[in-house]
């Protein structure tokens, strides 16, 4: 057996992409066949996230209607949900403040859930950046397009759906800092 160990720091470790299990519920039959037609048979969100990018509006569709179960993986949001754990999402909300836990279309890795950290506009939209609460940079700013829907349920800690004070603080305050460190680092340029 090869004694490879990963060096990297334990708070490094990326979050992977969801699975989604559509409900046997689900009663809106031609976003589902949508949504099977873009990500094939067995509905899954991984490997391939080239795909689930493409199918984000249907997911978005079926997300409004009922929230949708997605198992987690990855630790990038522990210890407030674990890695395996199933969370719902519900739909797109039309403005996520700061400390809101979405599920967000990250840049290569299809869908992950993340922390919003703030907003502010460019180019006539809102762009949100959102980082996990064990990362240590956050990821690129997504607009709400980019965004499946806020975490509504699940296996998870309730200081995800019903954000406390304290966590939208902090959010504000990694927001700030990102902010203070991006002006300084375009100054001397």
């Amino acid at each position: 057996a090869p004694r490879h160990r990963s060096r990297r720091h334990p708070r490094l470790r990326g979050c992977s992409p969801f699975s989604v299990k559509i409900p046997q519920d689900f009663d809106n039959m031609q976003e589902l066949n949508l949504l099977k037609r873009r990500l094939g048979p067995a509905v899954t969100m991984y490997p391939d996230t080239s795909r689930a990018l493409e199918a984000l509006p249907a997911l978005q569709a079926l997300a409004a209607e009922t929230p949708l179960p997605m198992r987690v993986r990855g630790d990038c949001m522990a210890p407030l949900v674990q890695d395996g754990a199933w969370v719902a999402i519900a739909g797109p909300a039309s403005r996520y403040w700061p400390g809101d836990v979405v599920s967000v279309r990250t840049a290569g890795r299809g869908l992950a859930l993340h922390r919003v950290l703030g907003a502010y506009r460019r180019r006539g939209e809102w762009r949100y950046l959102t980082q996990g609460d064990r990362a240590l940079r956050p990821d690129r700013a997504v607009t709400a397009a980019e965004i499946l829907g806020l975490i509504a349920g699940g296996d998870c800690s309730p200081r995800l759906v019903q954000v406390p004070p304290w966590h939208r603080a902090r959010a504000l305050g990694r927001f700030a800092a990102f902010i203070l460190i991006r002006g300084i680092t375009r100054l001397r340029r």
